[in-house]
């Protein structure tokens, strides 16, 4: 495994950390009651997202494997790997988009940068960086371990026929 898949791995778990340590902070720091059933669906899109990325990050450190083996994915394997690669591009999406609203919402309405807003902004703009840094990683990943396992093919055929 060269190094742009070990840095992979790593930004995987740095992505892990940051979105599992934005959630639980904000819930620890500012608890919501749960009175309504939108209070209900707000906790579960948490977990969600929560697991959606942690899955997909762990998918993708499972994946960094595969490129080493020069094994076949199949069908089923395919399919989550682009059910999460859809569901972690929206996400991260979402974070992008609250990065620009946080950005816009300081400019136009803050002349000094507070503490409190300057803080959410580092958070969305660390979670959205490394999202896109993943997503564009992983679609590489993808046609990397498509190109490998053709390689070792050729070189399985090549080796019958000398």
């Amino acid at each position: 495994m060269n190094t742009h898949w070990k840095i992979f791995n790593i930004v995987n778990l740095i992505c892990i950390i940051l979105i599992v340590g934005f959630f639980s902070v904000n819930l620890y720091l500012n608890p919501f009651p749960i009175d309504r059933p939108s209070d209900n669906f707000f906790y579960v899109a948490l977990v969600l997202i929560i697991l959606v990325v942690t899955a997909n990050c762990l998918h993708n450190i499972f994946l960094t494997k595969f490129c080493a083996a020069s094994e076949r994915m199949k069908v089923g394997r395919k399919v989550f790997f682009w059910i999460l690669l859809i569901l972690f591009a929206g996400i991260i999406s979402f974070f992008v988009y609250l990065a620009y609203d946080e950005i816009n919402h300081q400019l136009k309405y803050y002349t000094h940068w507070h503490n409190f807003r300057l803080n959410y902004l580092l958070q969305f703009l660390s979670i959205s960086a490394t999202g896109l840094y993943i997503s564009g990683a992983q679609v590489a990943l993808f046609f990397r371990i498509k190109r490998s396992y053709r390689q070792g093919l050729d070189n399985f055929v090549d080796e019958i026929g000398s």
